[in-house]
Order: structure tokens, then sequence, then C-alpha cells
């Protein structure tokens, strides 16, 4: 009899978001679930065209469109699903054989559930973390901390240390508050490079 060994690892899902680049709101979207979900900081938020920007002909062949550079993100970071955000709902382009989710299909429905339909949330992680850290009195102590970002500059900066929509927050608030010491200092351009040690 054949004996043999086969290791296994999970890996969270990886999600590429397609969004127009003006479109300030789908970006958003897509940094929320990201910050939500298990490796989410993995999900590519991907620049999609209507046609292709004349400052891209220096950096692509001028043979290829907008549709085919999309293609060639998609081939490179290889995502489980797309989720086209905003304007990008809308469009009816063929993205090959890789499978369509929507937006309203990964956030958990905070009256019903607390899990994401895809992935693992952060409500799961935060319940692992209480499990094995924070249920002892530790010798160092272990900070959760959830900058509070300024308005301007702020996209980036949520891009940076990630973002959550206002209902999530505040059930995080709601249900772990007391449990964890979550720090929410405010953070600006100016000194956020003083957080990134964190």
């Amino acid at each position: 009899m054949a004996i043999g060994h086969i290791e296994i690892r999970a890996r969270p899902i990886k999600l590429a978001f397609l969004v127009r680049p003006s479109d300030v709101k789908a970006i958003r979207s897509a940094i929320q679930i990201s910050t939500f979900l298990w490796g989410g900081t993995y999900n590519p938020i991907i620049p999609v065209y209507k046609h292709k920007p004349k400052h891209w002909e220096i950096l692509s062949s001028p043979q290829l469109g907008a549709r085919d550079i999309v293609i060639g993100y998609l081939e490179a970071f290889d995502p489980d699903f797309l989720v086209p955000l905003g304007e990008c709902a809308h469009d009816n382009w063929d993205w090959s054989d890789r499978e369509l989710i929507k937006f309203e299909q990964i956030l958990p429905d905070l009256e019903y559930e607390l899990a994401p339909s895809y992935g693992i949330g952060l409500f799961e992680i935060l319940d692992y973390l209480y499990a094995k850290e924070f249920k002892f009195v530790r010798r160092e102590p272990l900070d959760v901390i959830f900058p509070a970002v300024s308005y301007r500059d702020s996209l980036f900066l949520e891009s940076f240390f990630g973002a959550l929509p206002e209902s999530i927050d505040d059930a995080i608030s709601q249900v772990y508050g007391a449990v964890f010491p979550i720090g929410r200092p405010s953070v600006s351009i100016h000194q956020f490079h003083e957080y990134m040690s964190l």
C-alpha cells in the first residue's frame, strides 16, 4: 500500500475590484470590503477605462486596447472573483471565464448575520483574537487601533490604514468596545508615518 503526505493550506479568497479611476465612491467601497475581509490587503483594485488613456500609450503597445490592459491585470493578479463597482457594475464586457459577484453579496446584513457571504470577516477574526489573545491578562499589551483619518486626503489614508462601512464600525464599537482596548487616534497626511510601525 502506498503511503503519501498531503499538505493543505488555507488562503483567503482574492477579489479583484473593477472601478473607474474617477469613481471615488467605488474606490472607497473596494477599500471598505478589503478592510473587512481576511486577506483583503491582497485584493487588487483594477482601473477600468472605456478608452485607453493617452498617457498609457508610452507604457503599452499601441495595439492593446483598454479591455486588453484590464485582462492583463486579471492574468497578473489571478483573482478568484471579480467585483465590478460603481459605474463598472453596468458594463457588459466579457471578463473571460471569471465569476462576477455583486458588492451586495459580500458584506453581511447585520440584522441577520455577522459573517460575509464570501471569505472570513472581521467579526470572526475579532472573535478569534479574543479567544486566543485577550481572554487572559497579557504581560505585554496588544493594541487594537482603528485610526480616524482626516477628511482631507481621506482616500489615500483609508487605502493605507483601511476603512469600514459606518454600520460595521458602529457594530464593532458596540460588540467589542468593552472587550478590546480599541484605540482611535486621529491621523492626518502630515503624521501618518508615525503609525507605520503599529
